[in-house]
């Protein structure tokens, strides 16, 4: 194998890590934004 061919395979590499990371860390959204704005999901609680 020749360098490109190992640089291509750590960019597929991290790439991986990067959506695996965000697939299973996801942040959880939020309904409202929790604050006295006057939203229609802030009216409802």
């Amino acid at each position: 194998m020749e360098w490109q061919s190992y640089i291509a395979l750590g960019i597929v590499a991290i790439t991986l890590v990067i959506f695996a990371f965000r697939l299973f860390f996801k942040k959880k959204s939020k309904k409202s934004c929790g604050h006295g704005c006057g939203c229609a999901a802030n009216e409802k609680q």
